[in-house]
């Protein structure tokens, strides 16, 4: 088939030869543009008839296995840039005879075929890693490492190949020289490229160690940064805080600064409140007997079970104990982890009474409510025990210590 098709090339060009005269340039020309618009057509339809049938295949095979990798490999244009080599090809196969009267040329149009064929193969292999990318994506597993920083650095390094492999071709030159040559800006290398570098780094600490993933919630007060990491790439990294601005940060950051990273807390499924009451220092008194200045359901419960139990001598100890067994009531409250309400130290505020535990979920807005209603609850029935809480007044205290013996 390839013979009768040069033997009938070879008649035209005999043909144009005996009409335009053997020895006119025109003859040559004319026939070199004819095979080239051959060699084209030719090239431009098995690209199609190919690019038809491996997608055709590909949609077929991943529709039947349930695998989104062949709609990515298509949308990603891997087939598409994989079937330009068909065209190369054919201008390959057809450029003796394009250049059967201008050999000096045929080695200058080799030369950039190659150079064509390295930059489709660059193309080709960078779409093919960011389809793995992509798919390791959909399964999930990229939530687990920030790989979209190395992928970057890959497609980087994938650059560089090709372009020290194409200018080698371009100046007829082995890429070893060039790569020699390149060694010598080392220095001035690794200034430009100071935050690809350190970049690198973070990226492959970050996924060795698992220390920040994409979704995860990070608090950077030095950079304004408290919210969700939405972006990870080789040099920079994007956080979308709650008030919904993003704050772009160095990759670098995360590794070198102090960064609170609250996945722990949201995997965990309990967050922790941690709120003080400033009790008023003289309204604190001994305590003869259990006598409320109020009542209530709570709190008459409360002294059905602490009937014989409580110990309290004060009614700030009378009222801490309601308070611990208050949040153990609470069924939103984990019983699992730390709870308590303890005292503080003594300051000029009153005496501060913690509020120590964890709420059972993590959701932003149940958490505050849940946070509230405690604080509410527990601001209400401050004063049935005797107790108010400290408020500073800029007037001098005229208030006096009452002492109960």
């Amino acid at each position: 088939m390839e013979e009768t098709s040069r033997d009938i090339l070879l008649s035209l060009k005999d043909f144009f030869q005996q009409t335009l005269g053997e020895n006119s340039i025109w003859a040559s020309i004319l026939f070199a543009l004819v095979v080239f618009a051959i060699a084209l057509c030719v090239g431009v339809a098995l690209y199609w008839v190919a690019y038809f049938l491996i997608t055709r295949t590909v949609k077929q095979i991943s529709k039947t296995w349930k695998n989104p990798i062949g709609h990515i490999l298509i949308r990603r244009k891997v087939i598409k840039r994989a079937c330009y080599f068909i065209v190369t090809v054919a201008f390959f196969k057809a450029s003796p005879l394009i250049f059967s009267d201008f050999s000096a040329w045929q080695i200058f149009f080799h030369r950039l075929l190659s150079i064509c064929n390295v930059y489709i193969f660059v193309l080709f292999i960078i779409s093919l890693i960011w389809s793995i990318a992509e798919y390791q994506a959909r399964k999930g597993h990229a939530k687990m490492r920030p790989i979209k920083g190395l992928m970057q650095f890959v497609t980087l390094a994938v650059y560089s190949v090709g372009i020290i492999v194409i200018l080698s071709l371009i100046f007829n030159k082995s890429p070893m020289v060039l790569i020699g040559s390149l060694s010598a800006l080392s220095a001035v290398l690794m200034l430009i490229f100071k935050d690809t570098l350190l970049g690198l780094v973070a990226g492959f600490r970050l996924s060795s160690n698992d220390m920040v993933r994409i979704g995860d919630w990070i608090t950077i007060q030095k950079y304004g940064a408290d919210g969700n990491v939405t972006d990870i790439t080789l040099t920079t990294v994007k956080v979308r805080n709650f008030d919904n601005t993003i704050v772009t940060i160095p990759a670098y950051t995360l590794v070198s600064e102090a960064v609170i990273n609250w996945r722990g807390m949201q995997e965990s499924g309990m967050r922790r409140i941690k709120r003080v009451l400033n009790i008023d220092i003289t309204t604190i008194v001994r305590l003869n007997e259990k006598v409320l200045f109020g009542n209530n359901e709570q709190l008459s419960q409360f002294l059905e079970d602490t009937e014989c139990d409580d110990d309290a001598e004060t009614n700030i100890g009378f009222f801490r104990s309601y308070a611990e067994w208050y949040l153990w009531k609470r069924n939103d409250i984990s019983k699992d982890a730390t709870l308590m309400v303890r005292q503080m130290d003594i300051d000029d505020m009153g005496v501060p009474l913690e509020i120590y535990c964890f709420a059972t979920t993590t959701v932003w807005e149940e958490y505050e409510r849940i946070q509230s209603e405690i604080l509410e609850h527990l601001l209400s029935v401050v004063p049935c025990f005797g107790l108010s809480i400290y408020e500073r007044s800029a007037q001098p205290d005229s208030r006096r210590c009452v002492i109960q013996s």
